[in-house]
């Protein structure tokens, strides 16, 4: 009995001792710059350093013409109802080439451009299908049938509250039977 005591304890000193390791190598991880060592010991998952913007574009979601209300949604709902056309607003962007970003990896890596053909970093999109499985995403989420939707983009400023930049952009319009 007095053996597995004896045991259990420096199992225990050893699982502590190697607790404050991992913390204190985090804290250190954190505080000092430079290259991540690991996800795990710090939230450095960015390609690169992100700088603050001067504005904030934020989605706006309007279904039978009534805009729907974030706090009425759990975050995984609003998540689900507005990061489809996020994306597809992504794909439209300039920022969101998949030839540039092919060219930029065939350029950084000096890879054969034969070897990587174009046609695998196009895909084909079908629109029709996109709208037809966000409808049913909203209608599941609302719990109420759509008849018109449309998604919209607003910019804001924050100075002690959002302050909105001009007009919204629309993105989407959808109307039932049109």
């Amino acid at each position: 009995m007095r053996g597995q005591l004896n045991t259990m304890v420096r199992l225990g000193r050893f699982s502590g001792t190697l607790a404050v390791f991992v913390f204190l190598l985090y804290v250190v991880q954190t505080f000092l710059p430079g290259p991540t060592i690991s996800p795990f010991l710090r939230f450095g998952m960015f390609s690169e350093k992100q700088e603050p913007t001067d504005s904030l574009q934020v989605i706006q979601l309007s279904v039978n013409g009534q805009l729907l209300n974030p706090t009425m949604f759990s975050i995984h709902e609003w998540d689900n109802l507005t990061g489809p056309f996020y994306q597809r607003y992504r794909e439209n962007s300039q920022s969101f080439l998949p030839l540039q970003i092919r060219q930029k990896m065939i350029d950084k890596f000096q890879l054969d451009s034969s070897r990587w053909p174009k046609e695998k970093f196009l895909t084909t999109r079908n629109d029709a299908l996109f709208l037809q499985t966000a409808l049913q995403q909203i209608e599941r989420i609302t719990q109420q049938p759509v008849s018109s939707l449309e998604v919209s983009f607003q910019s804001y400023r924050f100075q002690d509250s959002l302050i909105p930049l001009g007009q919204a952009k629309p993105f989407l319009r959808y109307e039932r039977g049109k």
